[in-house]
């Protein structure tokens, strides 16, 4: 929570001049004429009285919109999907009807793809206009379109690619396009980074409740301490009968405002199978389950998109999924629910999967060059001075750890190891509830007790094991 006291209203945005001009190339029209023709021909030499009506180019598909003769089965049309593509010489990649218009679509790769660039999202009166701070210049779909989401309504979100597909990419624009639309006051940034260096050029925006965290232990508290803070706004919401954040920042008669707090976790597979793997689940559990309403959410990237990785109960209560290119249909099924992004094209082709939306929508991402990140970071980060901003990282490492003495050791060690030496079974759940502490001073205990040889190491799904008898213990 930031107190009213040390707010600053003195925030200066980013300006789109700190952002490169898009240096696209267009189809040639007499090229779409020539394409178009030869579509057709194809289509004629395959026995199917079909007619192109209109071409859309976008920057990696060229949609064309093909009016089917009578008695022509769409089928026929999709059938011929490989056909097509061996003659006009590109990869056909999707045939799909559009009800609306009547017609059918054919997409074809384009022989040069465009680069969108941020700055043509940004400077958009779409963007502009747009209210929430929460606004995410995503990129452009297959009919050139510009695509912008709000995160206020996508929620958390679950992104998922190879290396160099262009899931960093959009984590940047994630990034940057709430440093356009949101002052420090307003929007605070969480990000564990526990086994790449990709966010570390962040470290000195004003933006961040804590420095980027690096150390998985880090990582575990800092969840720890959200899954507190969840606790706490909820209790401030029952305390004056408002239900959700919104209602409560329109308060006039609170203390304190609350900032949106946005959680990244960058290549969770790896820091959810550093250590601890079960503990930290049952804490991004209680984060997508609850944390939305009080202006909480978390974005997760990871290479690994399988069900090891990410367990069910995680991903059913994360609705908004995005997927780069992946290695399989099952990866794509576990990030989707369906099929088509291992056929993806890479560098920022995208199936976009939005909370309450029918189906993916296709799209390129928005690309954000190292210097242009570079630039927009140098711009922000002069102002950080203006922000007394509340120690996070000093209360994150300090949860729940004010009653321990100074030589580190809890003050009720002794008493959890006789309870747990006389129940014979150890957990971080079951000193919790017996000792009505939270989750982060339980799980330093069971750290403290495996030191001293009372319990097991770490064992992966298996629960640890009571090494030490009654007998023993009375010693």
């Amino acid at each position: 929570m930031l107190n009213e006291d040390i707010m600053n209203k003195d925030y200066i945005y980013p300006t789109i001049q700190l952002l490169d001009n898009e240096k696209n190339t267009s189809l040639d029209k007499n090229d779409i004429i020539v394409n178009s023709k030869r579509l057709q021909k194809v289509l004629i030499s395959f026995n199917v009285n079909a007619k192109v009506e209109n071409v859309i180019v976008g920057p990696t598909i060229t949609l064309y919109e093909i009016k089917l003769g009578n008695g022509v089965r769409v089928s026929k049309i999709k059938n011929l999907k490989e056909d097509l593509a061996y003659n006009i010489g590109r990869r056909v990649t999707n045939i799909q009807i559009i009800s609306q218009k009547g017609l059918v679509g054919i997409e074809v790769e384009n022989v040069t793809k465009n680069i969108v660039k941020l700055k043509e999202i940004i400077d958009t009166e779409e963007f502009r206009k747009s209210k929430s701070m929460l606004t995410i210049a995503l990129g452009k779909d297959i009919y050139d379109n510009n695509k912008i989401i709000d995160i206020e309504k996508t929620s958390h979100i679950l992104i998922s690619g190879t290396a160099c597909s262009g899931k960093s990419v959009f984590l940047h624009n994630i990034i940057n396009s709430i440093m356009f639309k949101a002052n420090p006051e307003a929007v605070r940034f969480l990000m564990i980074n526990t086994s790449t260096s990709e966010l570390s050029i962040y470290n000195e925006i004003p933006h961040l409740l804590t420095p980027i965290i690096n150390v998985d232990s880090k990582g575990l508290e800092a969840l720890a301490w959200i899954v507190q803070e969840i606790k706490n706004r909820y209790t401030m919401f029952a305390g004056i009968g408002v239900k959700d954040y919104k209602q409560y920042n329109k308060r006039e008669d609170i203390a304190e405002k609350l900032p949106y707090i946005i959680i990244i976790i960058d290549e969770y597979a790896d820091f959810i199978m550093l250590d601890r793997k079960k503990e930290k689940e049952d804490l991004i559990k209680y984060i997508v389950q609850n944390a939305e309403k009080v202006g909480i959410y978390i974005i997760i990237t990871t290479e690994l998109p399988s069900r090891n990785v990410v367990r069910g109960s995680i991903k059913a209560n994360i609705n908004t999924r995005v997927a780069f290119k992946v290695t399989s249909q099952a990866e794509s099924k576990t990030i989707l629910d369906t099929v088509g992004a291992e056929k993806l094209f890479g560098e920022g082709d995208m199936l976009f999967k939005e909370r309450g939306k029918i189906g993916c929508v296709r799209c390129q991402c928005a690309y954000l060059s190292e210097n242009e990140i570079k630039r927009i970071v140098d711009f922000v980060k002069v102002q950080k001075n203006k922000y007394k901003s509340v120690n996070f990282e000093k209360k994150i490492e300090q949860v729940e750890t004010n009653e321990q003495k100074n030589d580190g050791i809890d003050p009720i060690l002794t008493e959890v190891i006789r309870v747990v030496v006389e129940e014979k079974y150890v957990s971080t759940s079951l000193i919790q509830r017996k000792f009505k502490i939270g989750y982060a001073r339980a799980a330093r205990i069971i750290d403290q007790m495996e030191e001293r040889g009372i319990i097991s190491t770490y064992m992966g799904s298996k629960p640890r094991k009571v090494l030490v008898s009654k007998t023993q213990r009375d010693k």
